[in-house]
């Protein structure tokens, strides 16, 4: 293969490599690279974070694709009427929509935004805290007593993690047994 490629121009080759993908998400996700290594070559620091996020985001959108198929290889097939081509082909498709939404919806908690954020530390990339809240929660983040923000906004504690001024007695909870 190799023999073959070498006498072929960078486009033909990617043309070549893009024929061998499985998916079209795959094939975004290597025009998505391109465009890094376009603004990698040059181009301001904005345009190389914005196809870094991009990028980032499409690898999240492939990885996400790839489990759904594993989890639907692990389904069987029961029933009386067998899957058809096509049900198989909507489905692929339909689990393609559905990886694509759901990459980068987390915000900084989803798997494009630790990859960003460690590409971009390897790039020189890396975004500065612009203030002190961003600061305090990447610090508040890194404790290992650290709060999920989902648990903040509903006034829950994590297991194992006191409330300062709060002193539970040691007796059972509001149960007492009487003695006849």
């Amino acid at each position: 293969m190799s023999d073959f490629m070498s006498g072929l121009n960078p486009m033909a080759e990617q043309a070549v490599f893009l024929q061998q993908t499985d998916s079209p998400a795959q094939t975004r996700s290597l025009t998505g690279l391109d465009a890094l290594r376009a603004g990698n070559r040059g181009g301001s620091v904005e345009e190389q974070r914005t196809a870094l996020r991009e990028a980032s985001r499409q690898f999240e959108a492939v990885f996400l694709n790839q489990m759904l198929k594993a989890m639907r290889e692990t389904v069987g097939d029961g029933g009386l009427i067998e899957k058809g081509q096509g049900e198989e082909v909507f489905q692929g498709m339909l689990d393609e929509e559905w990886s694509k939404k759901l990459a980068g919806r987390h915000g900084s908690r989803g798997l494009s935004e630790i990859l960003y954020r460690q590409l971009a530390r390897q790039m020189g990339l890396e975004e500065k805290p612009t203030n002190t809240s961003q600061t305090e929660l990447s610090t508040a983040a890194a404790s290992p007593q650290a709060v999920h923000p989902l648990l903040q906004t509903r006034g829950m504690m994590p297991i194992g993690v006191t409330v300062p001024g709060i002193e539970l007695p040691p007796q059972s909870a509001g149960m007492e047994i009487s003695e006849r």
